[in-house]
């Protein structure tokens, strides 16, 4: 974080406590923003890349290295205080985070000859088409 992400704000007043919250408030919801702004500003990177995986045939001795494409990177999250009428239903809820998992959302499947031994055997897999960040439950 650089300098400019930083918010502070020091005042001689003679404010009551109200005025002074009404304040801290403004603030930190001012300071939310602008953090916010520069997250937000920063592009996810899950991207599309080649992988060579070791797959093992069975009755085959030995490993086979297959090129794939896969997706590879990073998504964004956040975590914050949960609302209150969550908090009320489940008290010991203090924060929600939420992430985004970066995933492969299309693929082909492709066949490839995979020795095995003095012959080769003809193997389906699965290789990434695109990619995408997505919300992590369940995937």
């Amino acid at each position: 974080m650089g300098s400019s992400e930083y918010c502070w704000c020091r005042w001689t007043s003679v404010m009551g406590k109200t005025g002074r919250r009404v304040i801290y408030f403004l603030l930190l919801v001012s300071c939310t923003a602008i953090i916010g702004q520069e997250v937000d500003s920063q592009p996810p990177k899950c991207l599309l890349v080649g992988y060579e995986m070791n797959i093992t045939l069975k009755n085959c001795p030995g490993m086979s290295m297959v090129g794939i494409n896969v997706c590879r990177g990073y998504c964004q999250s956040i975590a914050f205080p949960t609302n209150p009428e969550t908090r009320s239903k489940y008290p010991q809820a203090l924060i929600t985070s939420k992430g985004g998992c970066c995933s492969i959302k299309e693929y082909v499947n492709f066949t490839t000859a995979v020795p095995c031994g003095s012959e080769t055997k003809n193997v389906t897999l699965p290789s990434a088409t695109s990619c995408w960040c997505h919300d992590c439950i369940n995937s």
